[in-house]
């Protein structure tokens, strides 16, 4: 492999031109231009073939100056270039020949290109690559890309705009600046993350292993099938040294199990980390707006900020599309409908792309008209002593849940619900080691009084017993007010600290933690909406205290 070069053309026509340069006629000035009808070759780690090529090349002699030492003076410098290369964050562009450094070194080079079809072949992107109708002019430093329009395995968009600091990448692999306009017919997102993460897998191999994955990747005999999603998807690392900006618009494509159509936003890969300002799609879920950084300092691991926006999305393609809101509250699994969503979080991710919840913060709002609770271990206890009319599903008119975690504890926020002859109001703790601890009042049913509900405990052993209505006064229309105003606050401020986390997240030395908000709740809030110490009524009406599972005299 090392600095192979094998390339052979076919019906080629061109000419040469040399003369003294315009600005300084002391100094060669080379120009010439070829034409092509196929040509094939390896360079490196890469190899192709380009048919109706036309390339045009221009080379000025640079003079050399002379250094004065006495005059010399300290330049700062791109930090790309005082890092030594790293394999596992730094994409390799430094050319080895020491004849092309030269040539770089020591030329101006400008030209154009243009073609009508190019395959590429490359261990560092193993899918199919195909370039049709590209049009290009560049210099030493900077590629003005006209158009091409790119098949990336099932992958199909065109692509313009312009990358900068050429001459560093392939001089001392520095950082390589790009803004591009991306338009896609189609993209799979699954398959381009699964490509990058084979390349970034490549290139920490050692010599060896490196030319038996090259030979077979490169030998353009063998044919390169898209990676199906059979293997678990792992952590990828952004390089260091690439800052590309893309102006997006998705017609179609898939990410996970979601099919998306008509995708619009930024996407910018800086600072090691994908960063999106601002999102909108439409999906099999519903009509999403995301805002996200994602950033990895090494495969063992990544930070994580997003905020996402969802409006009419089925609960259940939500919590399969997103199965860490499940995790976050295994009770939305009772529920069937459609919902709103809000969520905002700052979290991390182990090696294999999983949520880490203990590092998880979040706040959640979700609301809803004409849901379902299904019938469920838990709710069947409750339907079964308050004589509910239908066992299996109960009709939801409207419901709103103001939801936060931290600490590892899941806080919902009392919120009232109607369903059968009842109007109830529920709130509680959720633990992440999936014990709990819930209230329900009910405020309104065939019994003529007020009363509680608290159930606690785990799914395996599960207590339900009478207990005093707390929430009786909180929906009244005076009390209502008071407590939509103190939970929506306590939610927006956690919303205002959650986005600054995931501003800190794209700027933040990798080394660092995040740095993770925590809510200010009043001790009597705390007291009223979580602390679940209860009176248990004495002489209660006709219902006895509910167990299930084994439990502790």
């Amino acid at each position: 492999m090392g600095d192979s070069i094998r390339i052979r053309g076919v019906q080629a026509l061109g000419g040469i031109n040399i003369r003294p340069g315009s600005d300084m006629p002391n100094l060669p000035e080379i120009s010439g231009s070829i034409s092509i009808d196929s040509l094939t070759g390896r360079v490196y780690e890469m190899a192709g073939r380009i048919s109706k090529a036309n390339l045009r090349l221009k080379g000025a002699k640079r003079q050399v100056r002379q250094r004065n030492i006495q005059t010399r003076h300290r330049i700062p410098v791109d930090s790309a270039y005082l890092i030594p290369p790293d394999p596992a964050t730094n994409l390799s562009f430094r050319i080895e020949s020491q004849e092309a450094k030269d040539i770089l070194r020591n030329w101006d080079i400008s030209g154009g290109f243009s073609s009508n079809d190019i395959s590429i072949r490359t261990p560092y992107f193993p899918i199919p690559i195909r370039i049709r109708e590209s049009d290009m002019t560049f210099t030493s430093n900077i590629l003005n890309l006209t158009k091409a329009h790119i098949r990336l395995g099932k992958t199909d968009f065109t692509l313009k705009g312009e990358v900068e600091g050429i001459r560093r990448a392939l001089m001392f692999n520095g950082k390589l600046s790009a803004k591009m306009t991306l338009d896609a017919d189609s993209l799979d997102f699954n398959e381009l993350i699964h490509a990058a993460a084979a390349g970034s897998e490549y290139t920490t191999k050692n010599v060896s292993e490196k030319d038996s994955i090259s030979d077979i990747i490169l030998d353009e005999q063998n044919v390169l099938i898209p990676a199906e999603d059979t293997t678990a998807l792992g952590i990828f690392v952004v390089p260091r040294n690439l800052d590309v900006e893309f102006s997006s618009r998705i017609r179609n494509g898939k990410f996970s199990d979601i099919n998306i159509r008509n995708a619009r936003g930024s996407i910018i890969l800086r600072d090691q980390a994908v960063q999106i300002p601002r999102l909108t799609l439409y999906s099999d879920i519903g009509s999403t707006t995301i805002t996200m950084v994602y950033k990895a300092p090494d495969p063992k691991g990544a930070h994580l900020g997003m905020e996402l926006g969802v409006k009419r999305v089925d609960l259940k393609e939500l919590v399969n599309a997103v199965p860490v809101i499940a995790e976050m509250a295994p009770m939305l699994n009772s529920f069937e409908g459609v919902v709103d969503c809000n969520m905002t979080t700052v979290t991390e991710l182990d090696s294999f792309m999983n949520v880490r919840l203990p590092e998880t913060t979040a706040s959640c709002y979700l609301s809803g008209q004409d849901l379902v609770l299904l019938d469920g271990e838990t709710f069947a206890e409750i339907s079964k002593k308050l004589m509910f009319k239908n066992k299996q599903k109960n009709k939801i008119d409207s419901m709103s849940v103001e939801i936060i975690l931290e600490d590892e504890k899941l806080m919902i926020f009392p919120f009232r619900l109607s369903m059968d002859r009842y109007n109830v109001a529920v709130g509680g703790i959720q633990n992440l080691d999936m014990s709990f601890d819930y209230h329900i009042t009910v405020l309104k049913s065939p019994i003529p009084f007020k009363l509680g509900l608290n159930i606690s405990g785990t799914p395996e052993n599960m207590k339900i017993r009478l207990g005093k209505a707390k929430y009786k006064d909180l929906f009244t229309v005076a009390r209502q007010k008071e407590l939509d105003t103190a939970t929506i606050n306590l939610r927006v401020e956690m919303d205002k600290k959650l986005r600054q986390s995931i501003r800190d997240i794209a700027g933040m030395e990798l080394t660092h933690p995040i740095r993770r908000p925590r809510t200010e709740i009043p001790d009597s809030l705390k007291r009223n909406l979580f602390q679940l110490e209860d009176t248990v009524i004495t002489n209660p009406p006709d219902t006895i205290t509910i167990e299930t599972g084994t439990t502790q005299p």
